[in-house]
């Protein structure tokens, strides 16, 4: 239950500074170091992979983000994940996707 209320509260943040650093058409890509220190890179990276897999028929994530998403286990219930997902235009996640997989390494 810790587990979820963390990533619960990541979640609401993470949203918060995507509205926050997005003018509609530029996101800034500098206030994912202030997510990353307060929440880790593997937790938004997680919360990023469950909302691409429950929505993988949306093809405004890219293919590439789509597979890797494929490759996360998610351990929460079918009844869990919805309140996880994050509620952000599926092209700005496939964007911030791509910002943190290439902090990840992934080119």
């Amino acid at each position: 239950m810790e587990k979820f209320k963390d990533l619960k509260e990541c979640k609401q943040t993470f949203q918060d500074a995507i509205t926050a650093n997005f003018d509609g058409m530029h996101l800034k890509s500098d206030f994912i170091d202030g997510l990353i220190n307060r929440y880790s890179l593997d937790t938004l990276l997680y919360l990023c992979a469950l909302t691409i897999n429950e929505h993988d028929w949306d093809l405004r994530y890219s293919r590439r983000n789509r597979e890797w998403a494929k490759t996360i286990q998610i351990e929460e219930s079918k009844s869990v994940r919805w309140q996880l997902e994050l509620n952000t235009h599926p092209a700005v996640l496939d964007g911030v996707t791509d910002i943190l997989l290439k902090r990840r390494g992934f080119k």
